[in-house]
């Protein structure tokens, strides 16, 4: 599994590929048992009074991106890439998770929390683009506008769904 890291890590500061990471079920099974354990984490940390709401919204809003993905790579006729790419993006996803939570707790919900964690949701779609890139052969331009588009779409398809109350609005 520290080489399954190492991979991930690797793609997340823009010097692997996809085509490097782990693809098998027990890979996989471990990752996604990773990202539900984390977005627990962070559904009682950072859900408020909305908990089961955030994971919901969390675990919605990563099976539509998935399914952009690989209607993608459908379209391109290289399907045989979803498995890697579903690790990387998972991999690669639990890392960004862990370090936004590591913010949300080391900066005490302040200003500079919501900066950090600004930053770190630009990391993670320049990390999903670079991924995209790879997996669709198309240009770093191409990834990241793919990575920008299957995030916003999917983020509004989801608050459409299921409307998160935002803290301090009355309507």
């Amino acid at each position: 599994m520290i080489n399954a890291f190492a991979a991930y890590w690797n793609l997340c500061i823009f010097r692997g590929s996809p085509a490097q990471v782990p693809a098998q079920n027990r890979e996989l099974a471990i990752l996604v048992a990773t990202i539900l354990a984390i977005v627990v984490v962070q559904s009682v940390s950072i859900g408020g009074e909305n908990k089961l709401l955030f994971f919901g919204m969390r675990a919605l809003l990563a099976l539509l991106v998935l399914t952009a993905v690989y209607i993608a790579l459908r379209v391109r006729g290289l399907t045989n890439r979803f498995r890697k790419t579903l690790s990387a993006y998972l991999g690669t996803l639990a890392i960004a998770d862990i370090l936004t939570l590591l913010a949300f707790w080391l900066a005490a919900r302040n200003e500079l929390s919501t900066f950090i964690e600004g930053l770190l949701a630009l990391w993670r779609i320049a990390v999903f683009g670079s991924i995209l890139r790879h997996s669709l052969d198309v240009s770093l331009l191409i990834g990241l506008l793919l990575a920008f588009g299957f995030s916003v779409i999917s983020a509004f398809i989801v608050l459409m769904i299921l409307p998160f109350p935002i803290v301090g609005v009355e309507s």
